[in-house]
């Protein structure tokens, strides 16, 4: 589902850009930030997944049949940690920035995004200096990011068919790809 959610939120980054800029090209791009990372494009990178714990609990519960207890899952609610990052060529650094503005106008007024039949909250949000450089010395290089959290996805013990098809579909993609 997390998955799916980028891909959908990069689609909506996209259109708005395409109607701010007058362009016709995708700026926005799902994709790990490495040294081979696409130039002029905004990355968007998840970093890390947080347990949501202003749901309550996520620890099992009992439900009472007949006589009897059965153990049932809860369902799980996580946070997507994402950076978006202006990837510009070296000596395009005011290029990035202006980029970058536009991309923070963005954030700001696409506060929720829908998918499929879920709502999900964009924050932007804060990341302490250690990990930022930590993620940097990563990817080898610096550019201007944000850091944002995506609430609240709801990971059940199933997988509704319209999930797994979706899935089946990309690990066909995959293969198709590796031929």
């Amino acid at each position: 589902m997390i998955s799916f959610c980028l891909k959908h939120l990069c689609d909506v980054l996209n259109e708005e850009f395409k109607n701010i800029l007058k362009t016709k090209n995708d700026l926005v791009k799902l994709q790990q930030l490495t040294n081979n990372a696409a130039e002029g494009v905004i990355s968007l990178s998840l970093l890390n997944i947080e347990n949501d714990n202003s749901r309550g609990s996520n620890t099992n519960s009992y439900l009472k049949e007949n006589n009897s207890y059965r153990m049932q899952n809860r369902s799980l609610y996580v946070n997507a940690c994402v950076l978006f990052s202006v990837v510009y060529p070296e000596g395009r650094y005011l290029d990035s920035l202006k980029v970058f503005d536009i991309l923070l106008s963005i954030l700001n007024s696409t506060r929720v995004i829908e998918f499929l039949k879920y709502r999900y909250i964009i924050e932007i949000d804060s990341i302490d200096n250690t990990s930022l450089s930590n993620y940097w010395s990563i990817a080898n290089n610096y550019y201007p990011s944000v850091y944002c959290k995506i609430k609240t996805f709801e990971i059940k013990g199933e997988i509704n068919s319209q999930e797994l098809t979706m899935i089946s579909e990309t690990l066909v993609n995959l293969k198709k790809n590796k031929k």
